[in-house]
């Protein structure tokens, strides 16, 4: 093994979150963390992750952290309405993930314009076995990055076969997504399937 190999992929890995940070849209917040759940550098990553969707895929990806008990559906409605989660992609792809920390809880809000991509069951799936088990693990940045790899890889997919509109759109929500436990820190349980008892 080339002992210079692991050096030139932190050297590329350090290079494209760089360049990834130097595309967040000016005067837009593609983090809000208000539960405190971020490091400086966390958040400076999700946030290059997130800049490079728009610049990318022109996917307009938001996170909103909460620490009070919540609606979490109605918070990420009117979180996606307020913060115009969308309006910085001339297609009106909009996602907005809200972590509730007291209630160990998360949601992607999809845009009416991904909702064809970004199924409910994908969703589920990216929550519940990307997202959840970073989170138990206490490491809530690389959840968010983790969730953000498979986000780009099935836009990729979308766009190679021809799925996503290209077509100039305004962004909105009717309230697609999906809602997961993801408890911060405490020890991820994989959900198994019930059965009833003598069937």
């Amino acid at each position: 093994m080339d002992p210079a190999g692991p050096f030139w992929v932190i050297v590329s890995a350090c290079l494209l979150a760089a360049a990834c940070a130097k595309h967040q849209p000016a005067g837009t917040v593609l983090v809000e963390d208000r539960a405190g759940l971020l490091s400086e550098g966390e958040e400076a990553s999700v946030a290059g992750w997130h800049a490079a969707l728009l610049a990318q895929y022109d996917i307009d990806y938001r996170v909103l952290t909460v620490a009070g008990p919540t609606d979490l559906a109605a918070r990420a409605l009117r979180y996606f309405e307020e913060a115009e989660v969308g309006r910085q992609s001339r297609t009106g792809r909009g996602l907005l993930l809200v972590i509730d920390a007291s209630s160990e809880r998360v949601r992607l809000e999809v845009a009416r314009e991904l909702e064809g991509v970004f199924v409910d069951s994908f969703v589920a799936y990216l929550e519940r076995e990307q997202i959840a088990p970073f989170f138990a693990a206490g490491r809530v940045g690389d959840g968010i990055v983790a969730a953000s790899e498979l986000i780009a890889g099935r836009a990729e997919d979308a766009i190679a076969q021809g799925v996503l509109d290209e077509r100039a759109a305004l962004a909105g929500t009717a309230g697609g997504g999906a809602e997961s436990r993801a408890g911060v820190g405490q020890g991820y349980q994989r959900p198994t399937a019930r059965t009833e008892a003598g069937g």
